[in-house]
């Protein structure tokens, strides 16, 4: 069946998955895959299938009662356990995520709650059992801390620390390609975090920009683990928790991801990490361009393409850092190198490390978003990210013609060359007094 002009596009798809629609345009959209078998079938090929499909024979319908009982409870729901609820800081069409204030201890946390429409599907339920075990797991300060795990009258939920800051991929498109040390201190800081869950015997097979927070004071946490893979004691992954459907977002998946799920290592992290250092300083993912707009041309870019090489766009980027890049992204998984290296060597390329505040502040006053508050908005999305993400399928591209202006800068280059407001003030004032003088001297200067 071809597509009508009512369909939505890719990014716009994407962004459905990924919790980034306004809550009308959500339900919108999963009205439209209800009745549209073009539409649904792209969410399958994308390996975005719709939830619960055993337990409801029509994913479409399901879809828009996911999306109707989302929209009702972001604002009916006062409590869950003894959490109190303030507001809603993000939503996806699997379920939602809050402030909430504890009862008794006063603490603010993010609280992530499965809605009873999947709660009841035991796929879905597992997934999100799962998140909740490998979070357990992890005590980092570059991971997303689990507070509390709970059910309250059927509804599953979970506790994290509150983050005050922003996702990368926000920052990218407010800040467009970023200054070198800027996007590699990200980058090491989440390579840091992910060799402590490496270690703990969790790959988190999701990473992309959105899962990565970067707070106010320039930490960055990597969140979102509803994708992630569990290694059991004698070193293989969970067999209850894997699966034959490809799952990832495509602009980060690792060539293994698309062949065979089930074999998948910490390795495939590496690569997602490689594409994302990739697009913070190109502006878009290294397969992000026209030519690479369906699932298909992206498997087989990520199957069979190498990387471009970043120095062409990017002449002020180091040699060894455009090699780390290239062993990243490289297509077997044992030649790319462990996690804990690449955050060494990109200490070891940059000491010290650079303000990240700054950049952070930019990106919220840049915003449109309807969360555009600072909150963790990539918690948001509760299930599969992608499958699985509540913040999940969504890639942020920053066109080609973003990553230079006409004068050869790039954005954050031009913006530091932008005279403020004061500066004119202070020359104006400064032009006013040498005109006053130059005229006293010639009106009132001693005569002969």
């Amino acid at each position: 069946m071809p597509s009508s002009p009512d369909c939505p596009d890719p990014d716009r798809l994407s962004a459905f998955y990924d919790g980034g629609l306004p809550t009308d345009d959500h339900l919108r959209v999963a009205r439209h895959l209800r009745d549209c078998p073009f539409c649904r079938e792209r969410s399958l090929v994308a390996g975005k299938p719709l939830p619960a499909r055993r337990t409801f024979p029509d994913p479409g319908e399901h879809a828009v009662r996911v999306a109707e009982e989302v929209q009702e409870t972001a604002t009916a729901v006062d409590k869950v356990g003894p959490y109190l609820i303030r507001r809603l800081i993000g939503r996806g069409g699997m379920g939602a995520v809050y402030e909430a204030i504890h009862d008794r201890l006063g603490k603010a946390v993010a609280l992530k709650v499965l809605p009873r429409t999947l709660a009841i599907d035991p796929e879905q339920l597992a997934r999100f059992e799962r998140e909740i075990r490998a979070v357990g797991k992890l005590d980092h300060p570059n991971v997303v801390r689990a507070t509390d795990a709970g059910d309250e009258d059927g509804v599953p939920y979970l506790t994290m620390e509150l983050v005050d800051g922003v996702d990368f991929a926000r920052m990218v498109r407010a800040v467009g390609p970023m200054p070198v040390p800027a996007a590699c201190e990200v980058v090491r800081q989440a390579a840091d975090g992910l060799a402590h869950a490496h270690h703990r015997g969790v790959t988190h097979r999701d990473v992309k920009p959105s899962n990565l927070m970067v707070t106010a004071c320039g930490v960055v946490k990597v969140l979102d683990l509803g994708l992630a893979v569990i290694v059991s004691t004698v070193g293989r992954p969970d067999e209850r928790i894997t699966t034959q459907t490809i799952l990832g977002t495509h602009d980060y998946m690792a060539p293994e991801q698309w062949t065979d799920p089930r074999a998948v290592s910490e390795k495939v992290d590496v690569y997602g990490l490689g594409c994302v250092l990739y697009q913070a300083l190109i502006g878009r993912p290294p397969f992000g361009g026209s030519e690479f707009d369906t699932a298909h041309a992206k498997r087989r870019a990520h199957l069979t393409l190498l990387v471009p090489d970043v120095s062409t766009m990017r002449p002020d980027a180091p040699h060894p850092l455009v090699e780390l890049i290239r062993r990243m992204t490289a297509k077997k998984p044992d030649d790319r190198p462990a996690a804990a290296a690449v955050a060494a060597q990109l200490k070891t390329l940059f000491p010290v490390a650079p303000p990240l505040g700054r950049l952070v502040e930019r990106a919220k006053l840049s915003s449109g978003s309807e969360f555009a508050d600072g909150l963790p908005t990539a918690l948001a999305p509760v299930i599969p990210e992608t499958v699985s993400e509540p913040a999940a399928h969504h890639t942020a591209t920053v066109h080609s013609d973003l990553t230079k202006s006409h004068t050869g800068l790039t954005a954050a280059e031009v913006e530091r060359t932008k005279i403020r407001p004061w500066e004119y003030t202070v020359a104006l004032v400064l032009i006013g007094v040498m005109v006053v003088m130059v005229l006293g001297a010639i009106l009132f200067g001693p005569t002969k």
